[in-house]
């Protein structure tokens, strides 16, 4: 859920700083794909879990190829 609202700021946060951009050459609620913010949540789901449970030692790669590059770029 987090995820989801973080990114219905974004592209609020966005569509009000960058207007002309091609993001918002039509309305959408969300900045990202729905796919991207699922991502984005459960790789947060997993970090939160990691920390709190000493079973998953197992930590996720530095970098995911699944993940858009302007991820990685913020």
């Amino acid at each position: 859920m987090a995820a989801l609202l973080h990114d219905i700021t974004a592209n609020s946060y966005h569509r009000s700083n960058v207007p002309n951009s091609s993001k918002h050459k039509f309305t959408w609620l969300t900045y990202s794909s729905l796919a991207q913010v699922c991502k984005y949540a459960n790789r947060v789901s997993y970090q939160v879990l990691n920390q709190h449970s000493p079973r998953l030692t197992r930590g996720l790669p530095e970098r995911e190829d699944s993940l858009e590059e302007s991820y990685w770029d913020r």
